[in-house]
């Protein structure tokens, strides 16, 4: 079977692996969050919710699936120079973000535009109904 030395060696170097090892996974770990926030920090910027708004407001359901179906791409400058697994989670967590932010201000517009057409048929059948008195 096997010895005591051989046992402790086989063990030394696992431990001695997970020593090397647990910074690099750490560090990659770092990496991806960094990259996270950063795109969700950029997306906001980036994102004109105003533009948004007005589609959902002029547009109603048709500027709401378009916000839903424009997917954003994040600014190319932002991603050179970097790892393929930091522009991965880079792009991924941008256009989450700006779709986020695109699909809630178009529904908030549309919201705005229902609530409003709804106010000015109630205006109008109250003036019709005051007036046919």
């Amino acid at each position: 079977m096997y010895t005591k030395s051989t046992i402790f060696k086989v063990f030394a170097v696992l431990l001695v692996a997970m020593m090397v090892l647990n910074p690099v996974l750490l560090i990659a770990q770092d990496e991806s969050t960094n990259a996270c926030m950063q795109a969700e920090q950029d997306a906001t910027m980036d994102t004109n919710g105003t533009l948004w708004f007005a589609a959902g407001c002029l547009g109603g359901v048709i500027g709401l699936l378009a916000a839903y179906a424009i997917q954003p791409n994040p600014p190319a400058s932002k991603l050179v120079g970097k790892s393929p697994s930091y522009v991965a989670t880079y792009t991924d967590c941008y256009r989450a973000k700006a779709k986020s932010i695109q699909t809630h201000k178009a529904l908030t517009g549309c919201g705005v535009a229902a609530a409003a057409y709804i106010l000015y048929w109630v205006a109008i059948i109250g003036t019709l109904s005051s007036s046919a008195q």
